[in-house]
């Protein structure tokens, strides 16, 4: 029975660290979201973000010790960093433009290219179930888009907005394909260096915009930005986590949380409507993830 338990019990533990590493996240978005409506720049943010978050990791990284700076180690690294940096620079840029919940909700399209690339690179099968669960998510998704595509906005820019949503697009692509890139290496690494490594190579590649960009952070605005590199180490490193232990496709599926806490932090902090249709497709969303952890990799 206690074997059973224990079964059980790791079984569930990938889907609780990836639930947690998106609320984590999403907390993130939403400083990042003020940060960018108070002026400052993405370059400027991404900077703050990535450098907070590597001196953060640096001793966790350095005290676990092993031998994890291999040369295929430090390659996976370079490419994560690489497509960090794009994702974080797209998606910190959207949020300046459009909704937070949105901006979310677009994001969603990133679990079905997880699924897509991890069959296609890794060979894992989608379960039957795992589909269902991405048709349910979509279906939210697309609940929430027609409702805020058939609503006028007070303000509304179309270009902005036009540009906040291929921006979002761009960042899916690049999330997606880091997920599956730490699905590969399968924990070779380890969560907190797989992290750190990613993290550190995001750093160098923002610095240069990111000082020639740089405006004069008001005294208030410092534990903002340095929360960001906190946030994103923290959560950054449960998905890690999440993905070591779990097939990609299973997992992808609980990025939809992430819209269940947009909603509610862009009504109470930035004053974003929120109508029926929204809940109706966080209704689903969820309906979707629930699926998704009870999926096997079978049929």
């Amino acid at each position: 029975m206690t074997s059973i338990a224990q079964s059980r019990g790791a079984s569930v533990l990938p889907f609780v660290y990836m639930a947690g590493g998106i609320f984590l996240l999403s907390v993130m978005d939403s400083v990042v979201k003020g940060l960018s409506v108070a002026g400052y720049t993405t370059p400027q943010i991404v900077t703050m973000r990535y450098w907070t978050a590597t001196l953060i990791l640096i001793p966790l990284a350095f005290r676990l010790g092993g031998r994890w700076l291999s040369r295929p180690a430090l390659l996976a690294g370079l490419a994560r960093g690489i497509l960090t940096f794009v994702a974080a620079s797209s998606f910190f840029h959207a949020l300046g433009l459009i909704p937070l919940a949105i901006a979310v909700t677009l994001g969603f399209t990133t679990p079905f290219l997880v699924a897509l690339i991890a069959r296609i690179f890794l060979g894992e099968p989608i379960a039957t179930r795992t589909i269902l669960a991405i048709v349910l998510g979509l279906s939210g998704v697309s609940v929430v888009m027609a409702s805020e595509i058939v609503t006028i906005r007070p303000g509304r820019d179309i270009a902005d907005t036009v540009t906040g949503c291929v921006l979002v697009l761009v960042a899916s692509l690049s999330v997606a394909s880091i997920f599956v890139l730490m699905r590969a290496r399968k924990g070779g690494e380890g969560a907190i260096r797989m992290t750190f490594l990613q993290t550190l190579v995001a750093a160098l590649l923002a610095t240069a915009p990111g000082i020639v960009s740089w405006q004069p952070v008001a005294a208030m605005d410092w534990p903002l930005f340095l929360s960001t590199g906190a946030l994103g180490a923290a959560g950054m490193s449960l998905i890690a986590a999440a993905f070591i232990r779990a097939p990609a496709a299973r997992l992808a599926p609980f990025d939809y949380t992430a819209f269940v806490w947009a909603t509610l932090i862009g009504y109470v902090v930035f004053k974003e409507p929120v109508d029926l249709s929204t809940f109706a497709g966080a209704a689903l969303i969820i309906s979707g993830c629930l699926l998704a952890a009870s999926a096997g990799t079978g049929d």
